[in-house]
C-alpha cells in the first residue's frame, strides 16, 4: 500500500511541474535584456602653448680644463725654492717657485762692463768724427786757395788729398750707422736683461689651479723654458656632463649650476680643434658647460655634485600625457578636424606635467591626451 500511495504522489508532482513550466512559456516577459547601440567616442584634448618652464638637474659632473698653461723661467738657474704643489689653488702674482739670481747677477756684472766699453767706444766715434769733419773742411778750404792762386800741380794735389778725405768721411758714416745699431741692440738687450731680473721668480699668471707639480727638486739645474707646472686658470675650467640629460644643454643658454652651495652662471660649450678637451664627435649624452664667472675652490680633474636649473621662456609645450613612443620614436596625436593625426616630435626639459616642444607643433595645435 505505502509503495502505491508513493507511486501516485510522485505522478502528480511531475504533472504540476510540467504545467507550471507551460503556463510560463505562454506569457510575455516583464523585464527584456538591453540591446546594445553604438556611442560616440569623445578623446580629451589638449593646446600647444607658450609658457615658461624650469627643469632641475642632479648629478655629478667632472671639472676639466679647456686650455693647459705650461710654466716655465724664462732663463736658466739653479732651483732654490718650490713653494706651489698638485691640485693647489693659486692667486694672480703668487710666487710658485724661485731660481739662485746668483748666476743671473753675474751675467748682469758682465754685461754692464761690456756696455761700458760700448760707452767709450761711442766716445772715440764721436770724437774720429768730428775731427774729420773739421779735416775735410780744411781740405776744401786749401783746394779752394789753390784753385784761385792758379798752380796746377797744387790744384792736382789738393784735389786728390779732398777726395780721399771725402771717401773716408762716406766710410766713417756707415760705419757709424753700423755702430749705431749695434750700440742700440746692445743697450735694448741691456735693458730687457735688467727688467727679467724678476724671471728668476716663477709667478701664476692668473687664478688658478696647479694640475701638475715639478719633478724637479731643490739645487737641479733648471733650463730657460723648460716646464716647471702645469697650470689651468679658473676661467678655462668646464664641466664634463654625461647623462641623458645632457641633451637639454646641447645650445642652452643661462643655466644655473650649483656646486657646494654656489651657484654659478654657465652656458654649453662646443670643443674646438686645439683645445685641451677637443673632440672630433660629441654624442648628445656628453656636454660641456663654461661658467659665466670664474668659480673659486672648484679643483680641476675632478668630480663635485651639481645641481644644474634650466630655463625656457615663451617656450611651446604640452602635457607629458599626450607623448607616444615606439621603438624610439616621439609623436603625439593632432586632431586636424575630423581626423587624428600622428605627427612626429622633437621634445626638451620636462616641467611637471608640461614637456617643451622644440619641434613638429605649432601654437594652437590640438592634441590627444591619454
Amino acid at each position: 500500500m505505502k509503495s502505491s500511495y508513493l507511486k501516485t504522489i510522485s505522478a502528480y508532482l511531475v504533472i504540476s511541474m510540467s504545467l507550471i513550466l507551460t503556463s510560463c512559456e505562454s506569457q510575455p516577459a516583464s523585464n527584456p535584456l538591453p540591446i546594445s547601440t553604438p556611442v560616440e567616442f569623445t578623446p580629451e584634448t589638449a593646446l600647444v602653448i607658450r609658457t615658461d618652464l624650469s627643469y632641475t638637474a642632479v648629478q655629478f659632473a667632472e671639472v676639466v680644463p679647456r686650455v693647459v698653461q705650461k710654466l716655465t723661467f724664462g732663463l736658466s738657474g739653479t732651483l732654490t725654492e718650490i713653494h706651489a704643489g698638485m691640485h693647489d689653488f693659486v692667486r694672480q702674482g703668487e710666487v710658485l717657485a724661485e731660481l739662485d739670481p746668483a748666476d743671473y747677477l753675474a751675467h748682469i756684472e758682465r754685461n754692464e762692463i761690456n756696455m761700458q766699453i760700448l760707452e767709450i767706444r761711442k766716445q772715440q766715434r764721436d770724437y774720429d768724427s768730428l775731427s774729420s769733419e773739421y779735416s775735410l773742411i780744411d781740405a776744401r778750404e786749401a783746394y779752394n786757395l789753390a784753385r784761385r792762386r792758379g798752380n796746377r800741380d797744387i790744384i792736382n794735389r789738393r784735389q786728390l788729398s779732398l777726395r780721399r778725405l771725402e771717401l773716408s768721411a762716406e766710410l766713417s758714416k756707415l760705419n757709424d750707422m753700423l755702430f749705431e745699431l749695434d750700440y742700440e741692440k746692445a743697450y735694448e738687450e741691456h735693458a730687457l736683461l735688467l727688467s727679467n731680473f724678476d724671471r728668476t721668480t716663477l709667478v701664476a699668471p692668473t687664478d688658478g689651479y696647479i694640475l701638475f707639480d715639478t719633478t724637479l727638486d731643490i739645487g737641479d739645474n733648471v733650463e730657460a723654458n723648460a716646464e716647471v707646472f702645469s697650470f689651468v686658470s679658473t676661467s678655462d675650467i668646464l664641466l664634463h656632463i654625461t647623462s641623458r640629460e645632457a641633451v637639454h644643454f646641447q645650445g642652452q643658454e643661462n643655466m644655473n649650476v650649483t656646486i657646494d652651495d654656489e651657484t654659478y652662471r654657465a652656458s654649453s660649450y662646443t670643443p674646438v680643434r686645439g683645445d685641451t678637451i677637443w673632440r672630433s664627435d660629441i654624442p648628445l649624452t656628453q656636454a660641456f658647460l663654461a661658467f659665466r664667472f670664474p668659480p673659486m675652490y672648484v679643483q680641476a680633474d675632478s668630480t663635485v655634485s651639481t645641481k644644474i636649473l634650466l630655463e625656457r621662456a615663451n617656450t611651446l609645450a604640452i602635457p607629458r600625457r599626450s607623448i607616444r613612443t615606439f621603438a624610439g620614436d616621439t609623436s603625439v596625436d593632432v586632431l586636424d578636424g575630423d581626423l587624428i593625426v600622428n605627427v612626429p616630435v622633437e621634445l626638451g626639459i620636462v616641467d611637471g606635467g608640461l614637456v617643451e616642444v622644440i619641434s613638429g607643433l605649432s601654437e594652437g595645435d590640438v592634441v590627444i591626451i591619454g
